[in-house]
């Protein structure tokens, strides 16, 4: 740098001394504007600094013939430094960048020059001096020309003019404002420029600049899973036969950022990220000057450039984002050979570009061997609770990398808050499900799971089948992986089941005792906002419902499936014809699905038999019998409800056929009544009780129905 200052200093002295040869003026006259104007006096003491090789007032066609050899000379010398310096391996900024942009000798010298004001303070009084003009602080066009081909008879002005807005006023001095005539834009080098030339900036920490670098030297984590996507990417960019756009597509955390950075690793190549919203104005036209400066930071670093925030950018803009990539494009006039987008999902407006070839690339959310060489991976110096697996949070959670990461770092904030030595079970999960974002709470309601197996009164056969049906998710990754059941297996890799019987029967209780088994949210689908009298509204709603329950990995409880499965009927009218395409698609979706579905009805036989057939579970919860009332009644109270000594659960039970949805109602209507008199739960409040539940069947109650109990109805 300080060879090619020198250089400078000896083409402005040469032009001083023609210039100051020409003017004629007397520095006594200026006296009394002294501070206000450049004198040609203390020109003449700047000159002498310079110790240039022409004495002043001998500029004629001899000094001109030995100015231009003495230039050749010097551009030689400058040029064999150059090369003997980057061969003892020392980087050179303005070589570099000079190579880079494709600049030519003039224009190098127009880049020192421009930044001369910023070295010494002396070149501002030259550069106003020599341009008539002390606001002029910063050269111009006009003077670099003048300075450079001091006899500028011999150049085509046009053409160098011409060349001069290509690069330079492209890239180097971006926001300057031009007006007509580019002779008088002033060059000015922006503050990344000029860190850049004097190599005193890492713009990889540099937090001012509206974009990141990534350079292949920099640490990345190692691409645990999708390596077949790196490969692919791979294939396609060392192979591209012209400039390329990349979509990356996938859901938030799937990886793309470090799907490029270890690309660009593999390709020794730096990455500049930098959000799409950047070359947007509020009044949403292309920003150019930000379209220059990251433009120009490609260049400089031979970078592939990323895109990111493209779905913010495609939210506001709407059908206008066609046509602003499409204008994007054009200004980086090719100069951006890989351009790589970045977003959660397919775009399927794409623009034509000639010019660009296109290629959409897919990320998925990983398989279950994959997320469990995540979680494997991500825990590993984590104390997590003895009862947690990794293939059970691989099977439970449809995760991204980034998520399982997030999910983590809260899970271990909580345990440190909660002042836990490890993380249990419940923070963990709570952690993964925070990671989740969807609708599914606008679809549908969110039903707390309290049971579990032991609180369910059933029979024997109907329990074991609830814990096979639990061991389907439990041991999902040893029969679909390890079996090789994925294979063979193209659809229905979810667990569907059907709950039959009576209002009250525990249907409802039983999918709680799932969610709590499985560790899983369980949301209630009400049917009444699904179905819809518009034809295809109900097929959007549950198609919706689906989407987002696969987003969750939620358990999905369809109460009162009657509504849409009931039987086929024959089609007499378009009415019927689409009643029996909403339970078709109902059923197709059930078997697509992932995750757990749960159905329930009160009455089977409304059921049509082709569905029964292609539900893998179908769980009958029968009427409950004597015993298996007073196992409920002795289970419905909580352990610090005082229940006096004198209730009788053997008479209860035999007395009063009730489902257990009935008894649960009678223990807590006895206990508001024994609250409010301030007693324990005795058999005169749940006798009460039970006649308010009996009566409000529709049934006479006589005291004589109630036993030896019955006087306390007429107490």
């Amino acid at each position: 740098m300080e060879d090619w200052v020198h250089y400078a200093d000896y083409l402005i002295s040469f032009y001083m001394e023609k210039v100051m040869d020409i003017q004629h003026m007397s520095s006594n006259k200026l006296d009394k504007y002294k501070g206000l104007v450049v004198g040609r006096e203390e020109m003449l003491q700047i000159l002498d600094e310079f110790n240039t090789p022409l004495e002043a007032s001998t500029v004629d066609k001899q000094s001109l013939m030995e100015f231009h050899k003495t230039q050749e000379l010097i551009e030689a010398y400058l040029a064999y430094r150059a090369r003997k310096t980057i061969k003892e391996g020392v980087f050179l900024p303005l070589l570099y960048m000079s190579h880079m942009l494709k600049l030519n000798e003039f224009e190098q010298f127009c880049v020192v020059l421009s930044l001369l004001p910023h070295i010494d303070k002396k070149y501002e009084k030259i550069f106003a001096y020599l341009q008539d003009d002390i606001t002029r602080r910063n050269p111009t066009a006009d003077l670099a020309i003048k300075i450079y081909y001091p006899n500028n008879h011999n150049i085509d002005k046009v053409k160098l003019l011409h060349t001069m807005e290509r690069t330079l006023y492209r890239y180097i001095y971006i926001e300057q404002q031009q007006n007509h005539n580019i002779l008088n834009c002033t060059m000015q080098l922006d503050q990344r420029l000029r860190e850049f030339i004097m190599d005193i900036n890492d713009i990889s920490t540099n937090k001012e600049y509206d974009w990141q670098l990534y350079y292949p030297g920099d640490a990345i984590p190692d691409l645990l899973t999708q390596q077949d996507k790196q490969h692919q990417l791979l294939r396609i960019l060392e192979h591209q036969q012209q400039p390329t756009v990349c979509f990356i597509f996938g859901p938030t955390g799937s990886g793309k950022q470090l799907q490029v950075k270890t690309m660009a690793k593999q390709m020794h190549k730096s990455v500049v990220f930098t959000k799409t919203s950047m070359f947007l104005q509020d009044n949403g036209k292309l920003n150019s000057i930000q379209i220059k400066k990251v433009t120009r930071e490609t260049l400089l670093h031979d970078a592939l450039l990323c895109l990111t925030d493209f779905d913010e950018v495609r939210t506001e803009l709407e059908l206008k984002t066609t046509s602003f990539i499409t204008e994007l494009l054009k200004e980086f006039k090719l100069d951006v050979e890989t351009l790589i987008i970045l977003s959660e999902s397919k775009w399927h407006d794409k623009p034509y570009n000639s010019s660009y070839y296109w290629i959409d690339f897919e990320l998925d959310i990983p398989d279950r061997k994959e997320r469990s060489i995540l979680w494997q991976s991500f825990s590993e110096a984590d104390n997590l609770a003895v009862e947690i697996t990794i293939n059970e949070l691989a099977n439970k959670f449809q995760l991204t990398p980034g998520q399982i990461i997030n999910a983590l770092n809260d899970a271990r904030a909580t345990a440190r808050w909660q002042g836990d030595t490890y993380i249990t079970r419940d923070t963990l999960y709570k952690s993964c499900y925070k990671q989740i974002n969807h609708k599914l709470a606008t679809l549908a309601s969110l039903v707390l799971a309290k049971y579990e197996m032991e609180d369910l009164i059933l029979p024997t056969d109907q329990k074991r089948t609830l814990t096979n049906a639990c061991n389907h998710v439990k041991y999902r990754h040893v029969v679909l992986d390890e079996w090789g059941y994925e294979e063979k297996l193209p659809y229905g890799k979810g667990l569907s089941m059907l709950f039959a019987g009576p209002p009250g029967t525990g249907k409802t209780m039983a999918a709680q005792v799932i969610a709590q088994e499985l560790g899983l949210e369980m949301y209630k689908i009400d049917l009444s906002q699904i179905i819809s009298k518009y034809i295809g509204e109900t097929e959007k709603n549950l198609q919706e419902v689906f989407n987002e329950a696969q987003k969750s990995n939620a358990i999905l409880f369809f109460d009162e499936c009657d509504a849409i499965l009931g039987k086929r009927t024959e089609v007499k009218d378009s009415h019927d014809r689409y009643a029996n395409i909403e339970t078709s698609y109902l059923l197709q979706k059930i078997e697509e699905f992932a995750g757990v579905s749960v159905l329930a009805t009160n009455y089977i036989t409304n059921i049509d038999n082709a569905f029964l057939r292609r539900i893998q579970y179908v769980l009958h919860f029968p009427f409950p019998d004597e015993k298996s009332r007073e196992l409920i009644w002795r289970g419905i109270f909580p352990g610090k409800t005082p229940v006096a000594h004198d209730v009788d659960f053997s008479f209860l039970a035999k007395q009063f056929e009730l489902a257990g949805g009935n008894i649960k109602n009678i223990a807590v209507n006895a206990a508001f009544l024994a609250a409010a008199e301030g007693r324990e739960v005795s058999m005169k409040h749940i006798i009460l009780a039970t006649k308010d539940e009996v009566t409000k069947q529709g049934k006479v109650v006589v005291s004589s129905d109630f036993g030896e109990y019955g006087f306390y109805l007429r107490t």
